[in-house]
């Protein structure tokens, strides 16, 4: 696996980790932040200045807080918390300190620009329902709609509403590379001629691609499901010749003629579709996709029914690659229960890193 877009860490060595804890590392980048300061994928929280500044949004304090990175990332200086929109989503911020802010309960993103020693709000810019993923390209503001299943575009000059682009769905993250910019629908669909709903394999993800600038043509790139999530499940419940009671119907049962003990009914190999897609990353030529992997199918259990499943498109095809799809629970030795990532961004020295949480401000990583 290249893992040239994951800096050299003094205590984590990539020869020396697995290739799921590596590609974890490129999950939660925030993009090449040392190299360009500019967002390129939606994010709470962000960089600028070649690291010296950092922008996160409280969204349920309805602020932006901007910090003053000091002692080469040791220590935050709080400058200023600013009051924006109600429930703020994602922050795009550019070098001289002016930030983006989506509100996704006002339908507008906030301007943030430096007012003398702090920071305040010089205009907010209608957009669609419920803005919540921004990412940054040059002078062109991109941001997804969730209930709109659009990307209103946004010239950061005139801080105009430029463009309006249909993207069906509920757009939920946003990346932009390789002069491509990809928007995630947060939810799996129905697979035409699937099994249906209820199936692990019954359901795809879908990501929307366009060109930067042009915006057309828009090109639907579907996410597959894993044959086989890892995980294995004991369906003896779901078959006559097996259950202690027969079930209603037969519809989970992976082999109606088995006997009892047959490893085809007590180690039936699972499956499971990429759903939730909140987050994307593109590094290197590929898009990555980490997403919560769904298994409706009975029976339910800590292990075999949610999954931390990643997927990968290449960015010259536009074509997933399906053979790069990764469940990461699979490679754990063991279960950690951890709030939940919001956003990550490095700085220029590569040093030290800054992980937004939903509850505590550390994480724990395992090999």
């Amino acid at each position: 696996m290249n893992v040239s877009c994951i800096p050299e860490l003094g205590w984590i060595k990539p020869s020396r980790v697995s290739s799921c804890l590596v590609l974890f590392f490129i999950l939660l980048l925030g993009g090449p932040a040392w190299a360009d300061p500019i967002a390129i994928r939606s994010s709470n929280i962000d960089l600028i200045g070649s690291g010296v500044m950092l922008f996160n949004v409280n969204h349920e304090a309805n602020s932006l807080t901007v910090f003053r990175v000091k002692d080469g990332g040791a220590t935050l200086e709080k400058l200023d918390e600013v009051p924006v929109g109600k429930e703020p989503a994602c922050v795009a911020a550019r070098g001289g300190g002016k930030a983006f802010v989506t509100n996704s309960a006002d339908s507008t993103v906030s301007v943030v620009e430096r007012d003398g020693a702090g920071f305040t709000v010089t205009k907010g810019i209608p957009v669609g329902a419920e803005p919540r993923a921004c990412a940054l390209d040059g002078d062109r503001l991109y941001v997804a709609n969730y209930a709109d299943g659009t990307v209103s575009v946004i010239n950061t000059s005139s801080e105009t509403v430029v463009d309006t682009i249909a993207v069906g769905g509920n757009p939920a993250a946003i990346a932009i590379g390789d002069g491509t910019v990809f928007v995630t629908r947060f939810f799996a669909r129905l697979i035409d001629g699937g099994p249906g709903e209820g199936f692990d394999d019954g359901k795809e993800g879908v990501v929307l691609a366009f060109p930067v600038g042009s915006h057309a043509p828009i090109t639907e790139i579907t996410l597959s499901p894993l044959a086989d999530s890892g995980f294995t499940a004991d369906r003896t419940n779901f078959c006559n010749q097996t259950a202690p009671v027969p079930p209603p119907n037969e519809t989970f049962c992976p082999d109606t003629t088995a006997p009892p003990g047959d490893p085809k009914i007590v180690a039936d190999p699972q499956g499971v579709f990429p759903n939730q897609l909140k987050s994307a990353l593109v590094c290197d030529g590929k898009l990555y996709l980490p997403n919560i992997g769904a298994q409706p199918e009975p029976p339910f259990g800590f292990n075999r029914n949610v999954q931390a499943l990643v997927h990968l498109v290449d960015t010259g095809t536009l074509l997933e690659d399906a053979d790069l799809h990764v469940n990461l629970n699979a490679q754990m030795r063991r279960r950690m229960r951890l709030p939940a990532p919001q956003a990550t961004r490095f700085g220029s020295s590569v040093t030290t890193w800054w992980q937004s949480m939903q509850i505590t401000s550390a994480i724990t990583f395992s090999s």
